[in-house]
């Protein structure tokens, strides 16, 4: 197993650091992996060792506090932060690591144990680990039947109060199909810059060794197992795709379609894509519109709108108007200015845990009726800047009605101007049965092997 990193620092003490930085102090998990790992002197046997202990114990904290609590006498809350994520990172490795002999996993905790000032803690941290060793697969979980609440919450390791949330938003098939999507090992998805020749993309990551499945949504998406850095895959530095969830697609394949089906026109139109950041949406529109728009990107930050142009300019995109512009403040020169607007906003991303899973512990039910409000003044924003016949397409990639379809009513009842255009013609045929009684598109997490996501199409009609 991979010990060594750099400046007598081990893998795993690298791992605490990560863990403990999320869970401990509310970090967000991918920034700080991120940074991590940035170091040259890790490989790509450690670099894979290091993600699958620290994302992982983060991932499954709930659980693995449960099975502490039931061989500690200490509750978890009462130890120590260190020895608390020493425990969860070396049980996440006895019960879900495999190839991690159970002696290196016990071993190895001791010794960071001591390393960081608490060897008088040694022996209690061995006889745990070494009890659970011996019968961790004996180890009795909530009864579904009796606790389902307590059920999901600890075989999922999802705080409570988002258990009620989900089952108070999905039927129970729903229900087990989104909790398995955020705990299972997703591959990378890629979707081609050029899409109608995405085939020869697919060839380059076969002709390099590389394994890809077709996407479940799109033809121009493709699932690449075992993909190591991103920065290494054929193709990357040459900006023949992008890394984008199947479900991040259907913003700007709704915009096209119903472009193609109500707007095509001789004239350019102008197309606004509101909140675009990294720019994978932005980069998704004009792979589709081609010539046929004006293009516009904007951000809140100045950093945010780098990132844009960062990735615009792998893809050898120069026909994008990109600034930094804040969505809650209305800039009167756009009025009546664009005929699509993409309103991608930000919220509560409780359809993303799949990706982001410390979303799960930051999140606080207060942020689902806030955001809700956000989203509500960047609606009316983009209202501001629709043209007569324009449409606004609105989505979030979270599962919550609040911020959902009850924001889609609340926009109506204030701009009578605005009405719904059923989304059902705009989307793939076979995602029909995911259509809302109100007309929009409401994915469920895993329902297509992508990210949970939310999509409406608001026309502008005076």
């Amino acid at each position: 197993m991979p010990q060594k990193t750099c400046k007598n620092i081990t893998s795993r003490e690298l791992c605490l650091e990560v863990i403990i930085n999320v869970l401990e102090k509310g970090e967000f998990s991918k920034e700080i992996l991120h940074a991590a790992l940035k170091n040259e002197e890790i490989d790509a046997r450690e670099r894979a060792f290091i993600t699958n202990i620290a994302e992982g114990t983060i991932e499954r904290k709930i659980e693995l506090d449960y099975i502490i609590g039931l061989y500690s006498k200490v509750r978890v809350e009462k130890l120590k932060p260190y020895i608390r994520n020493i425990l969860r990172m070396s049980i996440y490795q006895i019960i879900y690591m495999d190839k991690v002999p159970d002696n290196a996993a016990v071993n190895e905790a001791v010794k960071i144990t001591v390393k960081k000032g608490y060897s008088g803690l040694r022996g209690y941290v061995n006889g745990v680990l070494r009890n659970i060793v011996r019968t961790y697969k004996d180890i009795t979980y909530p009864d579904k039947a009796k606790d389902v609440i307590r059920y999901y919450s600890v075989k999922y390791s999802m705080p409570e109060w988002l258990v009620k949330h989900y089952l108070s938003e999905l039927s129970q098939e729903d229900m087990d199909i989104c909790m398995d999507y955020f705990l299972a090992k997703s591959d990378l998805t890629v979707r081609a810059v050029d899409i109608d020749n995405a085939k020869v993309l697919r060839d380059r990551f076969a002709e390099a060794g590389y394994e890809t499945e077709s996407g479940s949504i799109f033809s121009y998406a493709y699932r690449i197992k075992n993909s190591g850095k991103v920065e290494n895959l054929p193709g990357y530095n040459d900006g023949e795709f992008v890394v984008q969830d199947e479900s991040s697609m259907l913003p700007a394949h709704v915009a096209y379609s119903y472009y193609k089906n109500n707007m095509a026109r001789e004239n350019k139109i102008n197309i606004l894509d509101m909140c675009a950041a990294p720019g994978g949406k932005t980069m998704h529109l004009v792979s589709l519109f081609k010539d046929n728009a004006l293009y516009e990107a904007r951000d809140v930050s100045d950093k945010k709108v780098e990132k844009i142009k960062e990735n615009l300019d792998r893809a050898k995109y120069t026909n994008v108007n990109v600034k930094a512009a804040d969505a809650l403040v209305k800039y009167e020169e756009n009025k009546d200015k664009y005929d699509i607007i993409v309103a991608d906003l930000p919220c509560s991303g409780l359809g993303v845990i799949a990706k982001k899973s410390d979303i799960k512990y930051n999140i606080k039910e207060d942020d689902l009726a806030s955001l809700s409000e956000i989203q509500a003044g960047m609606l009316d924003n983009a209202a501001y800047y629709t043209k007569k016949d324009g449409i606004i397409v609105y989505s979030t990639c979270t599962v919550n009605k609040k911020e959902n379809e009850d924001n889609c009513s609340s926009f109506l009842n204030r701009h009578a101007d605005f009405e719904k255009v059923n989304i059902a013609d705009y989307i793939p045929e076979h995602m029909v049965q995911s259509v809302t009684p109100g007309g929009e598109l409401a994915v469920v997490p895993g329902r297509y092997g992508s990210d949970g996501f939310f999509v409406a199409i608001f026309k502008k009609k005076q």
